[in-house]
């Protein structure tokens, strides 16, 4: 296995600890509460800078919230906003 500097690398556990804390805070059944929960996650998500896994913590994040993948990649694109 090769060596990766932590911004390439992100803590595993926690990112996916992140989703799943929101997707647990947050009811994924409900508008409200898919975009809760996307709001909790997406910080962290922006954190990965390696496309690869950023890419497999979306998709992680898009079947726990039940919110589309491409919204998802448009969300995380976007900047954050100001008042959030």
């Amino acid at each position: 296995m090769s060596w990766h500097p932590p911004e390439h690398r992100p803590d595993e556990a926690y990112v996916e600890a992140v989703i799943i804390a929101a997707a647990q805070r947050h009811d994924p059944h409900t508008l409200d509460g898919r975009a809760r929960l996307v709001d909790d996650a997406l910080p962290a998500l922006r954190r990965v800078r390696h496309p690869i896994y950023r890419d497999g913590y979306l998709r992680l994040l898009a079947r726990v919230s039940g919110v589309d993948e491409i919204l998802l990649r448009d969300a995380l694109l976007a900047r954050p906003r100001a008042d959030a």
